[in-house]
């Protein structure tokens, strides 16, 4: 007999729990307390082609753009952008020597250029490039300049 009892009141006390646990649930028309909402949190994208990209997506590696001398790297997801040199100030006297010219440096991120922050990158011309092995294409930055022209 106490088996039977100790049965019955397992039951009831889950047919309880289940009843407590189903309140607030409500039946989908809500009840005015926010019950059954979700949020909307926007997610970062983290993987996949930038939002710039095509929906079919790129054949090739590396995207290049002439306009801004930056290129695009789709399997690392990285932007290769030439650092603009600063201008120089005029001096009174011209050197009679002719000055070195800088070294060429490129910066490397996961983020968007900010010098392409204001840029529609989906109308901007750009130029997929088969580049096969190479890791950086900044190194045939000259001869891409000479093949696809390029903005100063």
């Amino acid at each position: 007999m106490n088996y039977f009892k100790l049965l019955l009141a397992v039951f009831f006390f889950l047919s309880f729990a289940i009843h407590a646990d189903a309140q607030g649930k409500g039946n989908g028309k809500g009840n005015g307390k926010g019950h059954g909402k979700k949020e909307h949190v926007k997610k970062e994208k983290t993987n996949g082609p930038p939002a710039w990209a095509p929906a079919h997506g790129y054949r090739k590696r590396h995207i290049f753009f002439p306009e801004h001398n930056v290129y695009y790297d789709s399997q690392k997801q990285v932007y290769i952008a030439k650092e603009e040199p600063a201008k120089e100030q005029p001096t009174k006297e011209p050197s009679k020597e002719k000055q070195p010219t800088a070294k060429e440096i490129w910066n490397i991120t996961k983020e968007l250029p900010e010098k392409l922050k204001d840029i529609d990158l989906k109308k901007a011309k750009q130029v997929e490039l088969d580049l096969d092995g190479i890791d950086d294409p900044q190194k045939l930055f000259d001869k891409h300049l000479k093949e696809f022209g390029f903005k100063k």
